[in-house]
């Protein structure tokens, strides 16, 4: 009788069982390699950019890092709070560069038509680089947001972002944060 799997011929079982053991050896030493390898392998931290885009997506991503600081035991001027208690040191380069001075700097930009929304982030945490704006608003229109006004930033915006990709060891991806319904977006 025979079943799936298994060898139909006589005399055929004792090939089978080799060649069962063969696989089984075969899976077994190559399962020790990629585990040696797994775990020689430095394991790196992956870095991720955030782009916060319009007046609702800067406003939401100023409270986000605000957050983040304070889960991260960062002071709001960069500075890592030396007591306290949940210091995970690799965890924050996730999301942060650090300077030669020991300064956490948020991995992000800030891009709006509109000067105002930029403006009122507070600028101690972030490089003066995080920052694009343009001189006027889209006033609610989508058209003059596109075509218009957001073709003068465009460049500028993909130049800082390329910049900030570049930078990274290990790039993960990218955190948009931005108005699905409202405004021009």
């Amino acid at each position: 009788q025979s079943f799936p799997g298994a060898c139909a011929r006589d005399g055929a079982a004792r090939d089978c069982r080799r060649d069962a053991w063969a696989t089984k050896a075969i899976r077994g030493n190559l399962m020790k390699k990629v585990s040696t390898i797994f775990i020689k392998k430095e394991i790196t931290m992956r870095e991720i950019i955030t782009i916060c885009v319009g007046g609702a997506g800067v406003r939401i991503g100023a409270k986000f890092w605000e957050l983040l600081c304070l889960e991260h035991g960062i002071a709001p001027n960069g500075r890592p709070n030396p007591g306290f208690s949940r210091n995970s040191g690799d965890s924050r380069s996730r999301f942060f560069n650090e300077t030669a001075s020991g300064k956490l700097v948020p991995r992000t930009i800030f891009v709006d038509l509109e000067p105002t929304a930029v403006d009122k982030v507070s600028k101690d945490l972030f490089h003066p680089d995080s920052f694009i704006s343009g001189n006027e608003g889209a006033c609610g229109n989508f058209a003059r947001g596109y075509c218009t006004a957001g073709k003068e930033i465009i460049d500028l915006t993909l130049d800082r972002i390329r910049r900030l990709t570049d930078a990274c060891d290990s790039f993960q991806g990218f955190l948009i944060i931005n108005s699905v319904g409202g405004g021009t977006g």
